[in-house]
């Protein structure tokens, strides 16, 4: 069976963008920071196809975001920390090149976990399919995945139950990287230790009875719920380009 490793192109190509910047003191306190294109592009390539020999995968798949996001339209403050950031000169130059180089997927209003998550259960797409990120948001999501950060673990199976508990216990203890707050005065562990011994049929009671505590409600609550679900095939409309949010 064909192994098709699903990488997160986002993740890598800031990596080595990021990396490629070099600071220079000319003197009389001026900075600047220059990034040399080509070697970039060369490490770049190199990183993908480490993480391919990783997972013994003979087809890559790179996953982009499209500069539109679903999930504002949900949470306009999604993300929004990130505005202001200023990211690393050689980012798009390096998307562009994986988007050359590599079978790359992208979609409108899809961030690359959307993709990667589709991709994996999409059940069109035949081969054993692999998920290659340092997101850990991704284990929202069942099938295999390579955690390219703890390469000890190897390829490990994520199971539909345990993808669908830790998107709950993303919705309690939010994600403040990307701009989603959960439910005020629950963090992970305490998220987990609510919902980890309950049916799953009783779970997202007991996720809106935490929200109801915390003075809020089921609206906020399923605000958080939708934001914090990457998607997968089944959330994603194919002939309309579009996602189906998610309702308990």
């Amino acid at each position: 069976m064909t192994t098709i490793a699903l990488i997160d192109g986002d993740i890598f190509a800031y990596e080595i963008a990021a990396g490629a910047e070099e600071p220079i003191h000319w003197g009389g306190g001026l900075w600047t920071l220059h990034a040399w294109e080509e070697p970039a592009k060369v490490r770049l390539e190199g990183r993908i196809e480490e993480l391919r020999d990783s997972v013994g995968a003979s087809r890559v798949i790179v996953a982009l975001s499209d500069t539109n996001n679903w999930r504002k339209a949900i949470l306009p403050t999604y993300k929004e920390n990130r505005a202001h950031q200023r990211k690393p000169m050689l980012l798009r130059t390096l998307k562009d090149h994986l988007a050359e180089k590599y079978e790359t997927f992208i979609r409108p209003t899809l961030e690359a976990d959307d993709v990667l998550g589709i991709l994996s259960t999409w059940q069109k797409l035949k081969g054993e399919k692999v998920i290659v990120t340092k997101d850990k948001d991704l284990q929202t999501v069942p099938g295999l995945h390579f955690l390219c950060h703890k390469e000890e673990l190897g390829v490990f199976e994520v199971t539909e139950d345990e993808a669908d508990l830790w998107h709950l216990i993303q919705t309690l203890s939010g994600d403040t990287a990307d701009g989603y707050k959960g439910c005020p005065g629950i963090g992970v562990v305490r998220a987990e230790k609510a919902l980890k011994d309950l049916a799953p049929e009783d779970r997202w009671a007991k996720v809106v009875e935490m929200f109801e505590k915390a003075g809020l409600g089921e609206d906020e609550a399923l605000v958080q719920a939708r934001v914090a679900r990457v998607c997968r095939a089944s959330d994603y409309s194919f002939e309309n380009k579009e996602v189906k949010l998610w309702t308990p």
